[in-house]
């Protein structure tokens, strides 16, 4: 009632009521009796949930696609593939034509489909009733270090135009100035001029 309801609903962009159970997965521990009861008496020391320990690269995560791209060798930016024909194994480009071996798309599945050629009718039009939620995630810097502790702070109240606040550097100093924050928002366009009233040019 006063967090996973508003809080998901906020996140998924639909009521909980029309989503499987299935998302839950690695998300939500699942305690045991003695941990809802030591919780509710304010005994709880053990630690639940699936992030309670994670590892981090040193400098921030920009350092996995940086290790990615010097591992592959080749990266080639900017150019939009027209048409995929999985048969053929090739990717059709406005220019030529260019085999590969395997694919990993990390375009949105409607739009993946609606690329590849030979794909039924069926599949197109599941496809297109699939939906899905935009993320934006917005960098600030304050004139002062972030005086609270947390990692990560969880805001389900729909009064704010975000749902998550985090601090960089309690991570890691080495990730990023102490006077920065991070807001987590959700298809919210209008997050600059409802919550930061300010001139942009």
């Amino acid at each position: 009632e006063h967090f996973m309801i508003p809080y998901n609903t906020r996140l998924w962009g639909v009521a909980p009521s029309e989503i499987s159970a299935d998302w839950c997965g690695r998300f939500v521990p699942e305690p045991q009796l003695e941990d809802v009861v030591a919780g509710a008496l304010g005994y709880q020391q053990r630690e639940l949930g699936y992030n309670q320990r994670f590892i981090y690269p040193h400098r921030g995560i920009g350092q996995l696609s940086e290790g990615l791209a010097a591992e592959l060798g080749d990266v080639e930016l900017g150019r939009d593939v027209q048409v995929i024909d999985t048969e053929g194994a090739t990717l059709k480009f406005a220019d030529e034509d260019v085999a590969y071996q395997a694919l990993v798309s990390t375009v949105p599945l409607p739009r993946l489909i609606s690329l590849c050629e030979g794909v039924p009718v069926e599949v197109r039009e599941a496809a297109g009733r699939l939906r899905c939620t935009h993320l934006y995630y917005l960098d600030i810097a304050l004139t002062t270090p972030c005086s609270k502790p947390y990692h990560w702070v969880y805001v389900p109240e729909a009064k704010y135009p975000f749902y998550r606040v985090g601090c960089y550097s309690h991570f890691s100093e080495q990730m990023a100035p102490a006077s920065s924050i991070m807001l987590s928002t959700v298809s919210s366009p209008d997050l600059y001029t409802s919550f930061f009233p300010m001139k942009r040019e």
